[in-house]
């Protein structure tokens, strides 16, 4: 396995372009349902690298858990 840069595993989330959308209205990047277990952690950490809320990292489907 090839090593990994902690900035590599940060960007990970954007491998696949069925894992995230692009929210123009809020004008930030939100992950789909489609978004792994390893892609969702990925997203924490470039969101906590960048000081933007993590609660973002929360998928479309548990966001309405959570509402519910």
């Amino acid at each position: 396995m090839k090593w990994m840069k902690a900035y590599d595993e940060a960007m990970y989330w954007m491998r696949n372009d069925e894992w995230f959308t692009v929210n123009h209205e809020k004008d930030c990047f939100e992950l789909t349902d489609a978004a792994p277990p390893r892609a969702v952690e990925s997203f924490r950490m470039y969101l906590l690298r960048n000081d933007l809320p993590v609660a973002d990292a929360v998928r479309p489907s548990e966001r309405q858990l959570k509402t519910n």
